[in-house]
């Protein structure tokens, strides 16, 4: 079987996190942010997160919804960079810093997505296109350009109901 493929940001808006800076460590408007440290390979771990100053309007491009992705932007070990995870709303008013990639699909499974990014992770597919010496950066740029497979909707949701009852059988 043959699926349509495209660019991830024709079928999901792409964005790098805000990054952290000491004039943001305080300030009116401190707000819940999610970094790496936060993903892991078995989801989100939510009992560290650390708050920054975001602004309304700062708040308007980095707070995260349900369904967005989350991706590990760089890491010093290849088998990290990439490492997804799925964002369901666990933390009202959450935003997002630059050590992470969020993916946030128009039309598309949010959980089929991350099954794909966890194979291409896991099996080091990002290593290539990640870049940097000591640090491997994936880069907004460039995950904006992967190539993803675009089955049909109820497909999607198809694929990830098989993979999740194997998963709950593993478990």
């Amino acid at each position: 079987m043959s699926w349509p493929t495209c660019r991830l940001d024709e079928v999901a808006e792409v964005r790098l996190g805000r990054q952290r800076s000491p004039g943001n460590h305080s300030g009116a408007q401190m707000r819940p942010y999610l970094r790496a440290a936060n993903v892991t390979w078995q989801g989100l771990a939510l009992d560290d997160v650390k708050s920054m100053n975001f602004t309304d309007s700062e708040m308007a491009t980095y707070r995260l919804e349900r369904g967005d992705l989350l991706l590990s932007e760089a890491s010093g070990s290849p088998t990290e960079v990439g490492k997804p995870a799925l964002w369901n709303g666990e933390i009202s008013d959450c935003a997002f810093q630059n050590t992470l990639l969020r993916i946030r699909p128009r039309n598309q499974e949010p959980r089929f997505l991350l099954h794909f990014f966890r194979f291409m992770a896991l099996s080091g597919r990002f290593m290539p296109e990640a870049r940097g010496v000591g640090i491997n950066h994936l880069g907004r740029a460039r995950l904006a350009g992967w190539i993803v497979p675009i089955p049909e909707l109820p497909e999607q949701r198809r694929i990830v109901e098989i993979i999740e009852d194997h998963f709950s059988r593993l478990d």
